[in-house]
């Protein structure tokens, strides 16, 4: 089974979240950009990812995911994101 139209889908429905994320990381403080991502972001990536997490064209989401994560955590692109979250 391929998913490719859903991880698409899935990709321009997150990457707006990236961008809201991005616009309103020196305005908000840290907290309220996790309560932000979970509502936003987490909530989207989680819905069938049992089914489509295993398709080879979700390693997309799945960097969009940590570019998310490293904008509220304020982590340089090295930094191991299990620390902060």
């Amino acid at each position: 089974m391929k998913w490719n139209n859903h991880i698409k889908y899935l990709g321009s429905k997150l990457n707006t979240s990236h961008y809201m994320t991005g616009s309103l990381k020196n305005v908000m403080s840290p907290d309220v950009l996790r309560t932000i991502y979970f509502v936003c972001f987490h909530a989207h990536l989680r819905y069938g990812l049992t089914l489509w997490g295993g398709d080879p064209e979700s390693i997309r989401i799945f960097q969009l995911q940590k570019k998310v994560l490293r904008i509220i955590s304020k982590a340089g692109p090295t930094c191991l994101l299990q620390e902060y979250f």
